[in-house]
């Protein structure tokens, strides 16, 4: 595990396959066990919780490398950085935000470009000095400091009491966030006659599901085409990578009793925007702005590891008489 490496040659890739995941695995964290290992989980940061100032400003989001989980009641959290990169103030403050996300709430956060690895307290915050720090060319002498501190054997010695306070499950068996690992929308039928696109999949590449502050869901998905022209739409149409928000408190898992998640994207796609014009083949420029309203259904049932359901879209575009409508299927795992 502790081998020698030519860190120059290195990337943040690197760190995470050659230093970070034979790390974990030596401390005896798997994925998918009682010692889980969550990567890459997207995390939504409200307005409210980071200051900023505009309604209409965007929600943040950010990409925790890795949450370890023990037990489902004791975490911590890594951040990557490639070799390098001179850890500074804005990389910790990073893996805090992470670290101290109410989805998450770790005792610890680590920060590491691979050279060396800083431990720090979540409790006390970003700005103190970390409770650890090693450098990989020690880490093999003084493994046993990081295990003592980190290993899953350790953190039940040192927190026997301790009691993940976050808010419900999504539901039986789910932590109240979780991973959209993949997933596929379907197009059944559309009300402009465009055939080509009936039997059409989209693919879910990546995304999240978390607990809203008033208590309802929020999934967010990154989409992708098999086809350019289709992906140049779903980008104009908002529909590349956005939020869908339910009411509901838990995913239901009764198919007679779907939960039901909603969006409305409205935006302006401006004059000489080059569309792509399904009926000729070839991309034409919009001769005028459009304002285009996106009012999207989706309903869908929990069975094991996979959300399924079906979903309508409704768009009004100011260059059409009357509005035009999709329906489908999807399917998306999460974990």
């Amino acid at each position: 595990m502790f081998g020698e490496f030519d860190f120059s040659r290195m990337n943040e890739t690197d760190v995470r396959e050659n230093i970070v995941s034979p790390l974990l695995k030596e401390m005896r964290y798997r994925h998918s066990t009682a010692n889980d290992i969550i990567t890459e989980q997207t995390l939504r940061y409200p307005k409210s919780y980071i200051g900023r100032k505009k309604k209409q400003d965007p929600e943040i989001r950010g990409k925790a490398d890795y949450i370890l989980e023990v037990d489902r009641r004791i975490r911590w959290v890594i951040e990557v950085k490639a070799p390098g990169v001179v850890i500074g103030p804005d990389d910790i403050d990073q893996a805090f935000s992470y670290a101290f996300h109410p989805e998450v709430r770790a005792l610890y956060f680590v920060v590491t470009n691979g050279r060396e690895f800083r431990v720090y307290q979540t409790l006390e915050g970003p700005n103190l000095p970390p409770v650890l720090l090693l450098e990989y060319k020690t880490l093999k002498e003084n493994f046993h400091s990081l295990n003592n501190l980190l290993s899953p054997e350790s953190l039940k010695r040192d927190y026997p009491d301790f009691v993940l306070d976050t808010g419900k499950p999504l539901a039986s068996g789910f932590r109240s966030f979780a991973k959209i690992e993949f997933g596929k929308i379907n197009y059944t039928q559309n009300s402009f006659g465009y055939a080509p696109l009936n039997g059409m999949n989209i693919f879910v590449s990546e995304g999240s599901l978390e607990r809203l502050e008033d208590g309802g869901l929020v999934a967010y998905l990154k989409t992708q085409s098999p086809f350019q022209q289709m992906q140049e739409l779903n980008k104009i149409l908002g529909m590349e990578a956005f939020e869908i928000i339910s009411a509901d408190e838990k995913i239901s898992e009764t198919p007679s009793k779907p939960t039901v998640f909603s969006c409305d994207i409205n935006y302006v796609i401006p004059r000489g925007t080059p569309l792509f014009n399904f009926t000729t083949g070839s991309h034409q420029a919009a001769l005028q702005d459009i304002t285009v309203n996106n009012h999207t259904e989706a309903r869908g049932y929990l069975s094991g590891n996979n959300f399924s359901g079906d979903f309508f879209a409704s768009l009004n575009l100011s260059i059409l008489p009357t509005p035009v409508s999709m329906n489908g299927v999807f399917e998306i795992k999460i974990s």
